[in-house]
């Protein structure tokens, strides 16, 4: 009895790992997390590891010491979303994103980059 127990214990695991792996995430972005450029980059890309419903899709932009978030004209392609950007000042950005994954979950993070 105790071994039946266990074994649906296992079980009941491994399915909810196997759900929990299916949400969307952000496989890459460009500029990348953390990375330092040395110009203004013309747009941003965000790749996710599934397709992405163009109409739930935002990305917003801020500089850090403002701290007035800009919200940029997005457009989806599949798993990519691009993101128009400004001319960009020397400091430290950060990017804020969220996305609805078309299996209907909704997906958000931010990171990092600076200008120099």
């Amino acid at each position: 009895m105790v071994r039946l127990w266990w074994c649906m214990c296992l079980i009941g695991l491994s399915l909810f790992s196997s759900v929990a792996e299916c949400h969307t995430r952000l496989i890459s972005s460009n500029p990348a997390r953390d990375q330092v450029l040395g110009h203004s980059p013309g747009h941003l890309t965000l790749t996710f590891s599934a397709p992405v419903e163009s109409e739930f899709s935002r990305i917003e932009l801020v500089k850090e010491k403002d701290q007035a978030w800009q919200v940029l004209k997005v457009r989806v392609d599949g798993k990519t979303v691009h993101g128009d950007l400004p001319k960009l000042l020397p400091g430290t950005y950060v990017v804020r994103w969220r996305v609805l994954a078309r299996d209907g979950h909704a997906q958000r993070g931010q990171f990092r980059f600076e200008l120099r």
